[in-house]
């Protein structure tokens, strides 16, 4: 059993707490099993799937809907057309998309990426852009639960969201 990561975060108070360990479902899209950062993301907490190409990886979230996807930006994996059909999708377009580089520099196209990141993969660096994703990710779904109107249920006299 391996042990659960954890950050530190300081509260308001300024005192120091630990955080909850990364956990969720997220979909790694890779051609090259040896370049997979799954194993980083098992380590921290996440249940992995994998596909080893755009088209494999829709088929996936279109089926398990992740909390975050990673995709390869060689020409291969087709990591590029697949962050752009997720966010084309209403039940996805949320989902955050971090693109793997496969050298150290920036690309033109990495726009339509939440995040991108450089070979070999850093798994601080790689931990602290899912925590930032992923809060952000949070903090929009709560807006927009909160935009939403307050439905009375008469029978128990509490509010629903």
């Amino acid at each position: 059993m391996t042990p659960k990561a954890t950050a530190s975060a300081t509260s308001r108070a300024g005192a120091k707490q630990v955080s909850e360990p990364l956990k969720g479902v997220a979909l790694v899209v890779e051609d090259n099993e040896e370049d997979r950062c799954g194993d980083l993301l098992e380590r921290e907490g996440f249940e992995v799937l994998t596909a080893t190409t755009g088209r494999q990886g829709l088929q996936v979230a279109q089926e398990k809907h992740p909390e975050l996807v990673v995709v390869d930006l060689s020409p291969e994996s087709g990591g590029k057309e697949l962050a752009m059909e997720l966010k084309l999708l209403p039940a996805l377009a949320r989902v955050p998309v971090i693109g793997i580089r496969p050298t150290p520099g920036k690309d033109a196209d990495v726009k339509v990426f939440d995040a991108c990141l450089s070979r070999p993969i850093d798994r601080e660096e790689l931990r602290k852009v899912v925590r930032q994703l992923l809060g952000r990710r949070m903090k929009r779904e709560v807006a927009a639960r909160r935009d939403r109107p307050l439905k009375i249920n008469p029978a128990k006299r509490r509010g629903q969201f």
